[in-house]
């Protein structure tokens, strides 16, 4: 999905998230937070995908994470 259409989804479902693009490769924890200059800890990867028309969310345990 790209990120104009990633963003009308999340707009039309009222999340109040927002895509943010850094214009590089975040694949993993340690470049994210490099990319987004926070540390790793502050970065929460998942991964959603579609199967057989079903959605699929998988993500680690939630946890409060401080600034």
């Amino acid at each position: 999905m790209s990120v104009a259409r990633t963003q009308a989804f999340l707009d039309a479902h009222h999340s109040g998230l927002c895509v943010i693009d850094t214009g590089t490769e975040i694949a993993t924890v340690d470049a994210a937070a490099s990319a987004l200059g926070v540390a790793p800890a502050q970065i929460d990867k998942t991964l959603a995908v579609r199967a057989a028309d079903q959605p699929i969310h998988a993500a680690p345990e939630r946890r409060r994470l401080g600034r």
